[in-house]
């Protein structure tokens, strides 16, 4: 597994941590600052890199929360628990937390000032999430017919809807659960991206919750089209 990169502290508190341990590689740190998004998976672009082979591609997403870290599944094949238990929609994390991804364990710690004081050398070598210096809003699809695809966000109304040879969606999927069309993307003109719901028949789920209005979208969202997932990254 492979963590993200040394990065100097910037200006946002710290507020948590996360350890973990596989196979025979030595323990792991993540530093959680506010405003922080942390994508777990097998793939190399995401944040924590997890090799085992019962992970999925991009099997979850860690979110600040205003004043809490909270923690989605991204419709893995093997499911997130915390704590023993399943977790089929957002879960604010406590101190002590146990995320388990099948064979991976991952504890989420408390950020405490006082327990680093203790140990200096830490303070020289710590791991953050290293945030990108041009952000590319995006759509990832975490789950569905096209796992892995990462849809690039522009500027103006995008159409998502189901693909087929005679539509031409800004945004086409390969599932036949999703509405012709299902939602609407578009971007405001405070730069934000909101999210409608054009009548589809299976609905439009952010954050396992179903749209009735449009809905402005936060880094880290997760929104369900039919049988696909999709990762939302503002940054």
């Amino acid at each position: 597994m492979a963590p993200t990169q040394y990065l100097a502290p910037d200006d946002r508190n710290e507020r948590g941590l996360l350890r973990w341990k596989y196979g025979s590689q030595a323990e792991q740190t993540l530093h959680l600052r506010e405003g922080d998004t942390v994508q777990l998976g097998r793939e190399t672009d995401n944040n924590i890199v997890l090799s085992s082979m019962h992970v999925s591609r991009h099997h979850a997403v860690l979110v600040w929360r205003g004043e809490a870290f909270a923690l989605s599944d991204l419709g893995s094949i093997n499911g997130t628990q915390i704590n023993g238990e399943h977790v089929t929609q957002p879960r604010i994390l406590q101190e002590g937390d146990v995320i388990q991804m099948y064979d991976v364990e991952i504890v989420y710690q408390v950020f405490k000032k006082e327990a680093l004081r203790t140990n200096a050398s830490r303070e020289e070598n710590k791991t953050y999430v290293v945030l990108p210096s041009t952000p590319q809003p995006n759509l990832t699809v975490s789950a569905g017919p096209q796992e892995g695809l990462n849809i690039p966000l522009h500027t103006g109304k995008m159409i998502i809807g189901r693909a087929t040879a005679k539509d031409n969606w800004e945004i086409a999927l390969q599932d036949r659960s999703i509405s012709r069309p299902h939602a609407q993307l578009e971007q405001a003109v405070d730069g934000s991206f909101v999210l409608t719901d054009l009548g589809s028949v299976n609905g439009t789920l952010v954050n396992s919750s179903n749209i009735a209005e449009p809905t402005e979208l936060r880094d880290g969202d997760v929104i369900v089209l039919g049988e696909t997932s999709l990762l939302f990254r503002a940054k």
